[in-house]
């Protein structure tokens, strides 16, 4: 193991790894706790975008494919030239069958690292960073564009609570306050295995006093002590985005870990609702270009655009999710960057999910298991005890 390796082992990224990596060229092995051994092209000048024909956008439909409709798609066809033909909803099923049945339907898709190494490396194109201006390059942290995926913006899985109920101060802080129903009586809903694909080990393992700079490799057994002392006050083991905020609404619980993206739509609507950022589990999604792809090039020339500071700026005004192009922030105001997860002072209360570890296979005694595989496994036996 590399020096490097050895001095981030059990880490996730702080800001300032992400900003100090962000004006290096070298995809650096567990950074974001991620093994991504391979060097990205180094930065030049940006080769043109104009071009013909068109490109397949898959995308995750309703309120965010509208912004993305009016941010990127039509002022990339506007600017390039190439038309944009957006569908929904990427599924890394659907690429596989596409892919291994050569009849790829989608150019690219809005997916994550973590759906792009889970299927496997194969099923992706890698990306053509020439396409890039330099400034944009260099805004993206190394560690947040690897060969096949490019990152478009963070979410966070945050504390959300109804204000009404925890005035002022009188809120939970941390995952201990959420599961100290005594402190803070109320129902809770928290992720199920859909709720991201995984057992949410980076929380329950804050909620039982680990730090955030000690979560990998997981302590399982205070991992399924925080699912314990959670389960008698959580009503609904959510997986789907939606359904957390959905629940706050309704009145049907009072504390929730949520979306920020989507809680931040609520207070925006004045809402009696607020998010608390710290401890809060970062993790990405951005673009994957399918292994076969018709339109390559206009995939790289697409992800090129997307990838711009004032477009990932645009976006976030209309969907509040952190920019992956740091560099956005000169174009952000100070309101909007209140609400956004990667403005550097809420980052810093924050961990990025090493989703590296996931993908390993040391749970299994076996070593055949994938370790989310093994724990969602364990945790579908544990839910119904």
């Amino acid at each position: 193991m590399k020096k490097r390796e050895k001095d981030k082992k059990g880490k996730g990224l702080s800001r300032r790894d992400f900003l100090k990596e962000g004006g290096k060229l070298a995809v650096a092995a567990s950074a974001l706790g991620t093994g991504m051994l391979f060097k990205v092209p180094p930065a030049r000048a940006a080769k043109s975008l104009q071009g013909t024909g068109e490109v397949v956008v898959c995308g995750w439909g309703g309120a965010f494919q509208d912004a993305m409709k009016e941010t990127m798609f039509e002022p990339f066809t506007k600017e390039t030239g190439i038309k944009v033909i957006d569908t929904s909803t990427p599924d890394s099923a659907q690429v596989k069958a596409q892919v291994d049945s050569k009849n790829v339907e989608w150019d690219l898709a809005n997916l994550s690292y973590q759906d792009g190494i889970i299927l496997g490396e194969s099923y992706w194109e890698k990306l053509d960073y020439s396409y890039f201006d330099d400034a944009d390059l260099k805004g993206i942290s190394a560690v947040a564009r690897t060969p096949i995926s490019c990152a478009g913006y963070f979410f966070s899985y945050i504390i959300a609570y109804n204000e009404k109920k925890y005035a002022g101060e009188n809120h939970p802080k941390s995952w201990a306050d959420f599961v100290d129903s005594q402190k803070f009586p109320g129902k809770r809903t928290f992720p199920g295995i859909g709720g991201g694909g995984h057992v949410h080990c980076e929380e329950a393992q804050m909620g039982m006093g680990v730090a955030k700079d000690k979560l990998y490799p997981p302590d399982t057994k205070k991992v399924w002590a925080f699912y314990d002392k959670l389960k008698p006050h959580c009503i609904k083991w959510w997986s789907m985005g939606a359904e957390a905020p959905q629940l706050l609404v309704d009145g049907e619980v009072d504390i929730a870990s949520a979306y920020s993206g989507r809680i931040q739509q609520l207070i925006d609507k004045d809402l009696p609702f607020k998010i608390e950022w710290n401890q809060g589990v970062m993790s990405e999604n951005g673009w994957l270009v399918l292994k076969g792809a018709k339109n390559l090039t206009n995939a790289m020339k697409f992800i090129a655009f997307a990838s711009r500071a004032e477009i990932q700026a645009a976006l976030a005004a209309k969907i509040p999710y952190g920019p992956s192009n740091l560099r956005a922030f000169e174009f952000i105001k100070p309101d909007l960057r209140a609400k956004l997860n990667t403005a550097p002072e809420i980052f810093d209360k924050q961990v990025v999910i090493n989703w590296d570890w996931y993908i390993k296979k040391t749970l299994d005694p076996a070593g055949k298991i994938e370790n989310r595989e093994y724990l969602a496994n364990e945790f579908q036996s544990w839910v119904l005890k």
